[in-house]
């Protein structure tokens, strides 16, 4: 949400369209590249978190010795893979046509 209002959308000044049912105006319901961006922050918080339970602990965090940097890598892999999906398909200027 930061990435997508924050940075995509930052010279948007109207945005009546988020008040609208879900479908309307094109504006998908849900984004395939913030699901890809999700599933990618997902792997990557399990691979570095360090939990009590041997399947909570994630291998980059055990070769670190036991240092849980999940909520780091989570935020900077999904954040930064969802900018990167969303300027590659253009989504600020598709969303600029529908409104």
């Amino acid at each position: 949400m930061f990435v997508h209002f924050y940075i995509i959308e930052r010279h948007r000044n109207e945005f009546a369209s988020v008040l609208k049912a879900p479908g309307q105006d094109g504006i998908p319901v849900v984004r395939w590249q913030a699901m890809v961006a999700f599933l990618a922050g997902l792997l990557m918080t399990w691979m570095f978190s360090y939990g009590g339970l041997p399947i909570f602990q994630g291998p980059i965090a055990n070769a670190m010795g036991g240092i849980d940097l999940s909520w780091l890598a989570g935020i900077l892999t999904s954040g930064g893979l969802y900018y990167l999906l969303a300027k590659a398909t253009h989504i600020a200027e598709s969303n600029a046509k529908l409104a």
